[in-house]
Order: structure tokens, then sequence, then C-alpha cells
């Protein structure tokens, strides 16, 4: 979905924002953006996101800043820790967050070896057990409120997956195998997701949030979708970044997983790669849409 902006963010208004609220900016770029928010480096080791709209303020300011708060000391991995909150302006008309940044690099910026790769699922299997850890109930009793958007109903994904579709055929972006995909679909819309499992998720893990140091996995970033919902949610990032014979090993550090509920998480990889491709291809992030296609091709054949 593309949002309609109520006001776009450029470096000019950040800038001047920041130095009417907090402190002087000696440098500010941006570092990218999304439909919810726009980031930027500001002073070399402080990340600002700002809204794009108000249901991104909104949703920031209720749900993903007290919950990364609150998880502080639940997750062994870095995550963001708002330490500045911004107001709304005359000219910006939402609250912003501010956070030290997370050094490292995204993992579809690294090369990695099987061993490497290997250490990466193990530090990502703990860290998905941590948030999971989380009842539904317990993340209502920290102040999160369900968003509405539910992963696991087949017809809101395909809403958003059929244009993404579209437009990578339209453009010749990538030669998408429409039968493999359509095969996909079928098997998902066959699959029932029980709602007595929901827990709190990260809700938009994928190639761009999950940061490596050292070719190490250290931390997980973007918290912005975080939600209560299936954990399958989450688990589609196992099926985007990991070979299947890697799989197993997933399973005896997080649970046993029942094989529709894996299947319809390879579902939502499936989209999440779509999304990535486009994305590669419309911000020229050429490293992103290289891994992005990588994994398309590693799905389809596994």
């Amino acid at each position: 979905m593309q949002w309609k902006l109520d006001k776009d963010i450029t470096v000019e208004i950040a800038s001047q924002v920041l130095e009417e609220q907090l402190f002087t900016v000696e440098d500010i770029k941006i570092l990218g953006q999304g439909f919810d928010n726009v980031a930027l480096l500001v002073n070399h080791n402080l990340v600002f996101r700002f809204p794009r709209h108000s249901n991104a303020d909104i949703y920031q300011l209720k749900n993903e800043n007290p919950i990364l708060q609150k998880l502080q000391s639940v997750i062994s991995l870095k995550i963001p820790n708002p330490i500045y909150i911004g107001r709304p302006t005359s000219y910006y008309p939402y609250h912003f967050q501010g956070y030290e940044k997370i050094e490292g690099v995204a993992v579809y910026q690294v090369d990695l070896t099987e061993q490497e790769l290997l250490s990466c699922l193990k530090n990502l299997a703990l860290f998905l057990k941590q948030v999971h850890s989380i009842t539904a109930l317990q993340a209502q009793n920290w102040g999160l409120e369900r968003s509405g958007y539910d992963h696991t109903c087949i017809e809101t994904m395909l809403e958003a997956l059929q244009p993404r579709i579209d437009s990578i055929i339209a453009q010749n972006i990538f030669e998408l195998d429409l039968s493999f995909i359509a095969t996909e679909i079928e098997i998902a819309k066959t699959i029932k997701i029980p709602d007595d499992a929901d827990c709190l998720i990260h809700g938009d893990l994928h190639f761009k949030h999950i940061i490596m140091k050292d070719k190490k996995l250290i931390g997980i970033i973007d918290w912005g979708d975080v939600d209560i919902n299936h954990p399958v949610v989450d688990f589609a990032i196992i099926h985007e970044l990991f070979p299947v014979s890697m799989h197993n090993v997933f399973f005896e550090l997080y649970c046993n997983i029942d094989l529709k509920i894996w299947q319809y998480a390879r579902f939502l990889a499936l989209k999440s790669i779509i999304t990535s491709i486009l994305c590669g291809y419309d911000t020229k992030d050429q490293q992103l849409f290289d891994a992005a296609v990588q994994a398309y091709k590693r799905l389809k054949n596994s």
C-alpha cells in the first residue's frame, strides 16, 4: 500500500526540528525510507526515525516505543532503545524517535560462509524464542494493541502481494515463475492459522532489519510493525535467509513447528522476497535486489 503522505521529510526539515528541540546538528544524512518512516543518521552515531503519516506516528508513540523499552531486559541481541522522543511542530506534525545507532550492516550486504550463516541462524532462533515468549496477554499488559493487520489472513496478504507481482511484470524487472507462485498461494489458502498461539512478534523481519558486525548477528532494528499475532509471521525470515538443509537446526533450538504452519511461513517468505525484489529495483539497491533474487531462486528450488 502506498501511503498518501501528510508531510514528506527532508534533511532540512529534520535538522530544523532537531535543532529547535534537542541539540546542534553537525552532520545528517538519510539512511533509508519506507512506507511509514524516514530514517536519518545524525551526528554519526544517532538514528532518528520520522513518521511519514499520522498512522505511523500514533503506532510509534503508543506501541513501538513502550515495547522497545520493555524488551531491553528480555532480548540478548541489540535492539533500538529510544532515548529521544520529539514533539510535533507547526511544520512537522508528528512525534519522532531517536536512539544510538547499532553499528553494523544489514545481512544482505555481507558474504557469509556456511558456518557463519549457521551461526546467524542459531542466534536468530534464540532471538525469536525470546520475543515469542512474551504472550499476547503480557504484551497487552505492556500496553500493546493489535494493529488489525493480520498476516495470517491470506486475502489480506494477497491484496498486498498481487500489485507487487503486477509491477514486476509490467516493468520487466525480473522473470517470475507465475506457476510456482500460484501453487504456493493455493497451498497457503488451505491453511488455517490458529489464534491460540498468538504472542509478541517483530512483524517485519527481513534482509534490511537484521544487523551484522564482523559477520556475526548482533542486532534487530525497525520495530515499527511490532504486533500481537501468530509467530508464523516471524518464521518467514528462516525461509528467506537459510537453505532447507539448515531448518532442522532452527527446530532444535526454537521448537518443532507444525508442517502446515511452516508451509504458510514459506508463503509469507515469498511475499517478502517479491517485495524486496521490487524495493531493490525501485531504490537502485543492487545488493538488496541480488539477495532477493537469490532467495527467490533458493525458495523455488527447495
